[in-house]
């Protein structure tokens, strides 16, 4: 099995050392020697252990804020080594020893595994931003490390995450578990890990293939002067079905009328023979005509939800000399999301 890396604080890599116990003595005054006790990792294993919290899986989406949670993982030990505290009572008399959580950063860390994201270490649910006895001992006697209470979470820091070296190839070091005695007595290095990602992009599907207002017949005395429009259709519904909270944009497209204004289509086979001259088509979304061929899309969702339905309507618009004929119009509306 290949040998974990360990960490310690922001000093970068440590590699795991034999580490051998040592009882000092103190004497105080009046020759009576001082009583405490003495906790370091076991010297017999001569190893400190790895415990490792593995985010599984790992799924992001436009859903999930930046600041915002990817996962939560619990540490847990990984077996590589033993993670053992050795508590030594000197001179008969009991005293206190205790090992110690340390994070390796007082902030959030920058995750190896994902580009965008950073790793955070708690303890019973709060933030480590600074080390906290763990456990503390009262009696001589050999105690086993393992994990309790100890969680990390991995933080949304940009609008893009990616995968960056991918599954559990390196750890990122979020803190270590030390002895009290010392800082070059680890007990146990903690890492962070990503076991596979996967980014959900935005989707929208256009369920309505065609839509077909009718306007009836409109008498050209009703239409009083150029800019005069008819009475508004009745609405027609657009239905799309979108995931993961796109922003959905609508443009116009076809021809513009000659001679009208830029919110104005023309009539399908405009200046031939039976069709209707001196009037176009205007198509309205929220009461409001749409510009043709418009340069700044409409936005008509900002984060659309799983069925999202576009509301249009349509009128007649005059443009000029009104003579009677045929005034069918049939522009396309395109849909842009991201």
């Amino acid at each position: 099995m290949k040998q974990p890396i360990f960490f310690k604080g922001n000093s970068g890599l440590r590699l795991s050392t034999w580490l051998f116990g040592v009882v000092a003595f103190f004497c105080a005054s009046g020759n009576a020697m001082a009583s405490y006790t003495v906790c370091q990792p076991w010297s017999f294993i001569g190893r400190v252990g790895s415990w490792v919290a593995t985010f599984n899986n790992v799924v992001d989406n436009p859903n999930i804020p930046i600041g915002g949670v990817l996962a939560t993982a619990t540490v847990v030990d990984s077996g590589t080594y033993p993670s053992t505290l050795s508590c030594t009572l000197v001179n008969g008399t009991r005293a206190n020893g205790s090992s110690n959580l340390r994070p390796a950063s007082n902030v959030d860390v920058p995750s190896y595994n994902i580009n965008g994201a950073s790793v955070r270490i708690l303890y019973n649910g709060t933030p480590l931003r600074s080390e906290v006895v763990y456990r503390t001992y009262s009696a001589a006697g050999n105690y086993d490390q393992a994990p309790s209470g100890i969680t990390a979470q991995l933080i949304k820091t940009s609008a893009t995450t990616s995968l960056n070296n991918g599954f559990c190839t390196q750890l990122t070091p979020i803190g270590n578990l030390v002895a009290s005695d010392g800082m070059s007595n680890y007990l146990a290095g903690i890492g962070a890990c990503v076991n596979g990602f996967t980014r959900q992009t935005p989707t929208c599907t256009v369920n309505t293939g065609s839509v077909n207002i009718p306007l009836g017949n409109v008498s050209g005395g009703s239409l009083s002067g150029v800019g005069t429009p008819s009475p508004i259709s009745a609405t027609q519904n657009i239905a799309l079905t979108c995931a993961y909270s796109p922003r959905v944009r609508m443009t116009l497209q076809g021809t513009q009328a000659a001679g009208g204004p830029n919110t104005t289509v023309a009539l399908t086979g405009a200046g031939g023979a039976g069709v209707a001259q001196g009037i176009g088509v205007q198509i309205l979304y929220g009461g409001n005509p749409l510009v043709v061929n418009s340069a700044t899309p409409t936005v008509v969702s900002a984060a659309a939800g799983a069925t999202l339905n576009v509301p249009i309507a349509a009128r007649y618009y005059r443009i000029g000399t009104v003579t009677a004929g045929r005034a069918n119009a049939s522009p396309t509306l395109r849909f842009d999301y991201n």
